[in-house]
């Protein structure tokens, strides 16, 4: 596909889940207002209010996920094994999955194409957005693919290198757990509970 092709998609796309600007709360607009210089007022009450995220020399340029999405890009792994081990869960009689069952879900999700992973403009601030999160339903432009692919794909694999396949699993498993908050507790360090 070419890449202005994807851009129309994203723009489509964008345009399905964006805010007018009668649906923005006076603090909201203010920020608009500071963060891209663009003046509300002189906008009509159903302006549809988009805009790319401004990327940063290591958002555009570095192969591994930035520091600063590290912890939601975590999450939204996790949400993502949740997903998958309870579907493959539902197919079994026994419900539990066999090793060979786990080797092959973990690497699946490692290959995965994580198509909507990446990161999104919400008014004028870079927010990490995937299925799952709190972003995926704001509004705003996502910059996804690409780099983004590579990135979540590395930060599965090195979950997977620090937990081991059976590890995830078990954890997820566990009944008292909570999966995100264990899985990405090296991810997500100095965020409250209720921040993940």
């Amino acid at each position: 596909m070419v890449w202005r092709e994807v851009a129309l998609l994203f723009l489509i796309f964008a345009l399905v889940v964006a805010q007018r600007k009668k649906d923005l709360s006076p603090e909201e607009l203010a920020r608009l207002k500071e963060q891209t210089g663009m003046n509300p007022d002189e906008m009509s009450d159903d302006a549809i209010i988009l805009s790319p995220p401004k990327l940063t020399d290591e958002d555009e340029g570095s192969k591994f996920m930035p520091q600063a999405y590290r912890c939601d890009a975590c999450r939204a792994i996790a949400i993502q094994f949740t997903n998958l081990f309870s579907k493959a869960e539902s197919k079994k009689k026994s419900g539990k999955l066999s090793y060979v069952e786990i080797l092959d879900h973990v690497e699946q999700q490692c290959q995965d194409e994580y198509k909507e992973f990446g990161l999104k403009s919400v008014l004028g601030e870079n927010k990490f957005s995937a299925p799952g999160l709190e972003t995926a339903m704001m509004s705003g432009m996502v910059d996804a693919g690409g780099l983004w692919k590579r990135r979540m794909q590395k930060l599965c694999e090195e979950l997977v290198g620090e937990y081991e396949e059976d590890g995830i699993y078990a954890m997820w498993s566990e009944p008292e757990s909570t999966f995100e908050q264990e899985l990405c507790r090296n991810y997500c360090k100095g965020k409250s509970k209720t921040e993940l």
